[in-house]
């Protein structure tokens, strides 16, 4: 499989498909222990404060491009704050879909002219190495976190 082979696709035209990636990204466990905020809440919950904001909000859904066009993994970008998150599936790391994925929303991100920052947990290396080669900018967050502006 080459790593070029993925699609990065803005969801917004269904609306319970968009919200049904994101609450699966955003209440990840794996996504929960790696970002700033622990804070999980009921589905319906999720919903209600999603129909409210989705539109501060672009999620990407990131795909294989094979014939299944494969879901491993999605990317959610904040419009107001410009952060952003991403999260592959656990199968599909450490075959360069995550950079690839990076490398297109930053694309996207300069084409509109906007900013993009995260933040880094100190303990997550393959993120760190992931966004190394990227980093305009880091300072340290808190004890656990660096704040990184990527564009």
């Amino acid at each position: 499989m080459e790593i070029k082979k993925i699609d990065l696709s803005k969801l917004d035209n269904n609306e319970m498909e968009t919200f049904n990636i994101f609450y699966r990204l955003r209440f990840h466990k794996e996504y929960l222990s790696n970002n700033t905020s622990k804070f999980k809440t009921t589905k319906k919950k999720s919903h209600e404060w999603f129909t409210n904001n989705n539109f501060k909000k672009w999620i990407f859904s990131i795909n294989l491009k094979d014939r299944k066009k494969t879901f491993i993994g999605g990317i959610i970008y904040d419009r107001e704050n410009f952060f952003y998150s991403i999260l592959i599936q656990k199968k599909y790391r450490n075959k360069g879909h995550a950079e690839v994925a990076l490398k297109k929303l930053i694309n996207v991100v300069k084409r509109k002219k906007l900013k993009l920052f995260t933040y880094l947990k100190k303990k997550n290396l393959p993120s760190i190495n992931l966004h190394k080669k990227y980093i305009k900018y880091k300072k340290k967050y808190n004890k656990d976190f660096y704040w990184v502006r990527l564009v």
